[in-house]
């Protein structure tokens, strides 16, 4: 699966970091996954100009703290059920209150830069997620 390659691809690529974040094209993103699953990705994606980045997450029991991003829009992918880990949970600070959705393999989610949301401590497991982050000067104002 795409999921599975793209877990391989960041694996083999990790050099003992353990919070690994590579920078990927679409060519590199098609070179892994092959076009037609690229295809399938870029469909969760509503923007065309995005930087890519590939994320391994080893548990460092660490909570990333409620913030906005920087970027217009970014969609998150996870690469693995978030049953395959301890922890590392994304939550969302909304109106009704804090959501943390279930995330499985091949899922998106995307939020925008007005939205606060941060991570739950990591303790067990690797996380594995592929972001897309809006990156486009004539993005929409949100």
């Amino acid at each position: 699966t795409a999921c599975a390659a793209l877990v391989a691809y960041a694996d083999a690529r990790q050099t003992g970091e353990s919070d690994l974040k590579l920078d990927l094209t679409r060519e590199d993103l098609a070179a892994c996954v092959g076009a037609a699953a690229l295809d399938r990705l870029l469909a969760f994606v509503p923007f065309d100009d995005a930087s890519i980045k590939l994320r391994r997450v080893e548990p460092a029991e660490k909570l990333i703290n409620f913030h906005t991003d920087v970027t217009p829009r970014t969609v998150q992918i996870p690469l693995v059920d978030d049953t395959a880990y301890a922890g590392g949970r994304l939550v969302f600070a909304t109106r009704e209150g804090l959501v943390a959705p279930r995330r499985p393999a091949g899922s998106a989610t995307i939020h925008t830069n007005r939205v606060a949301h941060g991570v739950t401590p990591h303790t067990r497991g690797t996380r594995y997620a592929l972001f897309f982050l809006e990156t486009a000067a004539d993005a929409p104002a949100l």
